[in-house]
């Protein structure tokens, strides 16, 4: 549910679109509270917002973080997959 969520939300956000993919594949490995932390941090919440939402340097720190994980998550699938 948290997945579908995001997948249909996230082309609304004027994020770059290797943030998009990030969040993502975040919400695939942690579910809702990837959702919670893709809506805390990246959702802006009126249409044209967004710099001014994400200007507070923890939400850039989450957004950056968020980025992080995602990659290596599909790092670690990736690197079980090529071990076994």
């Amino acid at each position: 549910m948290s997945f579908i969520f995001v997948v249909i939300d996230i082309p609304k956000t004027p994020e770059d679109k290797v943030i998009k993919w990030a969040f993502v594949i975040l919400v695939i490995f942690t579910g809702p509270l990837g959702a919670f932390f893709y809506v805390l941090g990246c959702r802006e919440p009126i249409k044209g917002t967004h710099e001014q939402y994400v200007s507070a340097k923890w939400k850039q720190v989450l957004g950056s973080t968020m980025h992080c994980a995602a990659g290596d998550g599909i790092g670690i699938v990736a690197g079980a997959v090529i071990a076994s």
